[in-house]
């Protein structure tokens, strides 16, 4: 067995500048997102890990003047074998259900490697990758999906790849470049997330022989608001393999773990696909308080998908609940503030708090940011629960509905400012110092129920 030492030198000796990925090629996605809202694909993240380079000098050593022939030469090399190169993925046989069938692969290497709905003109940054040098590294049926992932280098010996995505038993002229091009690490993880039109997507991961993958699909929560995560593998027969999965179809919450010679891998490349009719479908929660119209479809799917997208059962089954909305326009910044919730099955509770603002940047519109609470055990129903949470740009507070107001309290009891409720529901856009609990009263002044101060 290698030592980490050898494989760290193995690896060293090995890099060259090429190894080393720059920023990846995602100029489709950012056409995209000027024209189309990034309503296509999107590249949600490339990573790669930076190659050391490992240069070994020699230096010239004084011995001993006992032999004076050999004073001032430099010392003689070790006497030991060279190294192996390490694999990559380019040198890789293809796998997949498809693997054998060469007329297919053939066809699947030459596609485009351009968006046929963008004009060829603005990707004239990408890079030139000779259809004759491609190799397809993995082809096949994942679920009700074909998913095919060509790579191949550039004039550099850079690496770089795209996937390409169809219904099951589709002919290469019927897949679609499904991703952006992106520049490769040659021996880093690849993965895929696609979405499915209905609820559910697939993942695809391409590593190297040998290679392990799990995912963590999902986490149940107990009445007593405890977490079990459920993690599944995903088949690797020659380093590469895909998993059908049920639930939402969006990837916040999945996690993927690769493993090399027992370690895990520091990085995994991701790509995600979202159908257009996946970012059209209007968000799915309950509004009992009649708040939606208060925010932004944008805002609203971000705080339901993180807060489902962490526990990935199916979406209906946490009935996502509107608890707080507010826009936050009079106050310095703006922006708006929602307040989400699930109930699980077994009747604990946890919510979710995404506030958003303008900016003034021309590249970047506007910023978010989210606080989603840890599970509070079973007991009262979501909307007869006093509720508080922050962000730094907002407090919400959600409670029963005869709540007229909530009082923030620091830790020694100071009450230090008060939030107005509707039908138990509010949002302060100034979060105080280090706020530690909220009391909501009602009409008469009576205190109907306390909680502690989540995030901030």
């Amino acid at each position: 067995m290698r030592s980490d030492l050898e494989d760290r030198l193995r690896r060293g000796l090995r890099a060259t500048a090429d190894d080393v990925p720059p920023a990846p090629y995602d100029l489709a996605d950012r056409v995209r997102s000027r024209a189309r809202r990034q309503r296509r694909t999107r590249l949600v993240a490339t990573a790669a890990a930076a190659a050391a380079a490992l240069v070994l000098v020699g230096v010239p050593v004084a011995v001993s003047g006992l032999v004076a022939e050999d004073r001032g030469q430099p010392a003689a090399p070790a006497d030991r074998p060279p190294l192996d190169p390490l694999p990559s993925l380019y040198d890789q046989p293809t796998r997949g259900s498809l693997a054998g069938d060469t007329a297919w692969l053939r066809e699947v290497a030459v596609l485009g490697w351009v968006p046929p709905d963008l004009p060829a003109t603005a990707f004239a940054e990408l890079p030139e990758v000779p259809p004759d040098s491609r190799r397809v590294a993995f082809a096949g049926d994942v679920g009700d999906t074909r998913v095919a992932f060509v790579l191949g280098p550039d004039q550099r010996g850079s690496l770089h790849g795209a996937w390409f995505t169809g219904p099951p038993g589709a002919a290469p002229g019927g897949l679609s470049l499904a991703t952006s091009v992106g520049q490769l690490s040659r021996t880093d993880p690849i993965s895929l997330w696609a979405a499915r039109d209905d609820d559910g997507a697939v993942l695809v991961v391409v590593g190297l022989p040998g290679d392990e993958a799990r995912a963590l699909t999902g986490r149940d929560v107990t009445a007593t608001g405890e977490v079990t995560e459920r993690w599944e593998p995903v088949p690797m027969p020659g380093g590469a393999g895909g998993l059908a999965l049920d639930g939402p179809p969006w990837p916040a919450g999945l996690q993927l773990e690769v493993r090399r010679d027992g370690r895990p891998q520091p990085a995994v490349a991701a790509w995600t696909v979202y159908p257009d009719e996946l970012v059209d479908r209007p968000v799915d929660v309950a509004d009992p308080r009649g708040l939606r119209g208060r925010v932004g479809e944008e805002l609203l799917r971000s705080a339901v998908e993180s807060l489902v997208g962490s526990y990935r059962p199916p979406t209906a089954e946490l009935a996502p609940t509107l608890l707080a909305a507010a826009d936050l326009g009079d106050s310095p910044g703006g922006g708006t503030a929602v307040l989400v919730g699930v109930t699980f099955p077994s009747g604990a509770t946890a919510t979710a708090l995404a506030t958003q603002w303008p900016l003034v940047d021309p590249v970047q519109s506007s910023s978010s940011e989210l606080t989603m609470t840890d599970p509070a055990p079973a007991g009262a129903p979501l909307l007869d629960r006093v509720v508080a949470v922050a962000t730094g740009r907002a407090l919400a507070v959600s409670g029963p509905g005869t709540g007229v107001r909530a009082e923030v309290l620091l830790a020694d009891g100071t009450v230090t400012t008060t939030v107005p409720l509707v039908a138990g529901a509010g949002v302060e856009p100034y979060v105080p110092p280090a706020p530690a609990t909220v009391r909501v009263l009602d009409a008469s002044g009576a205190v109907v129920g306390e909680a502690p101060v989540q995030g901030g």
